[in-house]
C-alpha cells in the first residue's frame, strides 16, 4: 500500500512492472487467492493515481470479467504488512476515489502478510455509515498446497503465505528452484514470472534472498544435472547440494583472504620493524663521525628531538 505526499519518490519496481505481467499477477491473484474465477483475458488495469495534498496510489486495481458473467466488476487488491487501525479509512477512501471515475460494482480485498496476528477491523459501523472489505489472512493460506499445485502461478504467490517457521531463504530458493524446473526450455517465461516473484517479494523484505535465488538458477543449467532426468526431487537436492558446495568455497575464499590479510600485516611489521633498525645504526654512525643532531636531522629531514631519542636508545642498548 502506498501513501505518499506529492513529491514523493519514483515508483517502485512494483510500479514500473509491465502490464502485461501486472494482468498476469492480478489474474493469479484474484483465482488462486481470493476464488474469483476471473476471464484471464477480461483483465484491464486501471489507473488509481489521484492529486489532491498528498499523491495516493492503490496497490492493484483492475477491471475483469467472471467466467460466468457478461459484467465487469472491479477489483481493488491492497497488500499490507503490519496491523493498522486506520486501514479501513484508508479502504474507503480509495473506495471514494475509484468509484468518483468508475461506475462498475467495486469488490475490494486486503491481504494481510505480516508476521504479527491480524488484528486489524475490515469493516466500519457508524450510525451513518455501514462499509467492508474483505481481509484475507495469508496465515490462514497454507504455503504447501500452493508449492504442491507446482504451476507458475501458485509458486509465485506462495511467496506471500506464511512460512510456517521455515528459514525464509530456503523458501525462497524452493519456489525459484521449482520455477527453473517447470520453465527450463523458456528463460524469457522464467525471467518474467521471477519478476513478479520480485515486485511481490518487496512487500516481505525479501530482495536479498531472491537476488541471490536468481544470480544460482540464472548460473546453473539445470537440464545438464545428472540428476534431472530422475524428477524434480533429486534436481532440487542437487541444487542445494551445489548451493552448499558454494557457500564452503565461499567460506574458504574467506578465510583465506583474513590468513593473507593477517600475513600482509605480519610483514609490514617486520618491514616497518627493520626500517627502525636501519635508521638508528645510520644515525649512530653520522653521530660517532662527529656530526650533531642538529645537522643530522636536517640533512635526515627530520625532526631533532626525534634524533635525539634515537641516539639515546641507541647509547641504551650500547650499555
Amino acid at each position: 500500500m502506498t501513501d505518499q505526499t506529492s513529491n514523493a519518490k519514483p515508483h517502485s519496481t512494483k510500479d514500473i512492472a509491465s502490464k502485461a505481467l501486472l494482468k498476469r499477477m492480478a489474474a493469479d491473484m484474484a483465482n488462486l487467492l481470493l476464488g474469483l474465477d476471473v476471464d484471464p483475458d477480461s483483465i484491464e488495469l486501471l489507473e488509481t493515481e489521484k492529486e489532491r495534498i498528498e499523491q495516493r496510489r492503490a496497490d492493484l486495481v483492475i477491471k475483469a470479467r467472471p467466467r460466468h458473467s457478461r459484467e465487469k466488476v472491479i477489483l481493488h487488491i491492497e497488500i499490507q504488512n503490519n496491523n493498522q487501525n486506520i486501514i479501513p479509512w484508508r479502504m474507503l477512501r480509495y473506495y471514494h476515489d475509484i468509484r468518483m471515475v468508475h461506475k462498475e460494482p467495486i469488490q475490494q480485498y486486503l491481504l494481510y502478510i505480516g508476521k504479527d496476528r491480524c488484528t486489524m477491523p475490515q469493516r466500519i459501523d457508524e450510525p451513518n455509515l455501514a462499509y467492508h472489505y474483505t481481509l484475507v489472512d495469508m496465515h490462514s493460506v497454507d504455503c504447501e498446497t500452493l508449492l504442491e499445485r507446482n504451476t507458475p502461478e501458485a509458486l509465485v504467490l506462495a511467496i506471500l503465505c506464511d512460512f510456517k517457521g521455515r528459514p525464509a531463504d530456503t523458501v525462497v530458493r524452493e519456489i525459484g528452484t521449482r520455477l527453473r524446473l517447470l520453465m527450463h526450455n523458456d528463460d524469457k517465461g522464467f525471467l518474467d514470472y521471477f519478476s513478479i516473484l520480485e515486485i511481490l517479494g518487496q512487500n516481505r523484505d525479501l530482495e536479498q534472498q531472491l537476488k541471490e535465488t536468481k544470480e544460482m538458477l540464472t548460473q546453473v543449467d539445470i537440464s545438464r544435472l545428472p540428476s534431472y532426468q530422475w524428477g524434480r526431487e533429486d534436481t532440487l537436492k542437487e541444487i542445494e547440494g551445489l548451493i552448499a558446495e558454494k557457500d564452503q568455497l565461499l567460506e574458504q575464499s574467506q578465510q583465506e583472504k583474513q590468513q593473507i590479510l593477517e600475513q600482509s600485516q605480519q610483514e609490514k611489521q617486520l618491514l616497518l620493524e627493520q626500517t627502525q633498525r636501519e635508521r638508528r645504526q645510520l644515525v649512530k654512525k653520522m653521530h660517532l663521525s662527529g656530526m650533531e643532531a642538529s645537522v643530522i636531522a636536517e640533512l635526515l629531514d627530520r625532526p631533532q628531538d626525534e634524533l635525539e631519542q634515537l641516539l639515546r636508545e641507541s647509547d641504551s642498548s650500547r650499555n
